[in-house]
């Protein structure tokens, strides 16, 4: 009876491990998740940067919109793009030439689609381990279930 005991305990602190492991896996995803999300919005505009300056020379002379906050759009006329103010992270934007943000963004596109790589990875790794969690919890609660049937009996 006291060994009996003894597993049933096991049992509960099993449980209790498994519902903690099951908790912060699931966190884990949420975060591997929101960052993916963050990474492919980053990825998108950096994306649109190169595709923009790739096509610097086509602006000349064309009419553009300037969002100038709270609503206000400014018409304005491009003159000849020789240098562009890129941000280069932290609040600092620096004067480029085309090429050299050309350079500078299709660099920062190849590093994010490595992270993202990295980062769908761990999501997947963690994906095998919840759904293992989730299984072996499963199973554990079953047993209980089924070894409380068998006490009332």
């Amino acid at each position: 009876m006291a060994a009996q005991e003894n597993r049933e305990l096991s049992g509960e602190e099993a449980a209790v491990q498994l519902t903690y492991l099951q908790n912060a896996y699931s966190q884990q995803y949420e975060m591997l998740t929101e960052n993916i999300s963050s990474y492919i919005m980053a990825h998108s505009a950096i994306q649109k940067n190169i595709d923009l300056l790739e096509k610097a020379h086509k602006l000349k002379n064309s009419s553009i919109l300037v969002d100038a906050d709270g609503g206000l759009l400014i018409n304005a006329k491009v003159g000849e793009i020789d240098t562009v103010m890129t941000d280069v992270g932290a609040g600092f934007v620096v004067e480029k030439s085309v090429s050299e943000a050309l350079d500078f963004y299709r660099k920062n596109l190849h590093a994010s689609e490595e992270y993202l790589k990295t980062l769908v990875g761990e999501k997947e790794k963690l994906e095998k381990e919840l759904f293992s969690v989730n299984y072996k919890l499963s199973v554990l609660q079953q047993m209980q279930q089924e070894a409380q049937s068998g006490k009332k009996q």
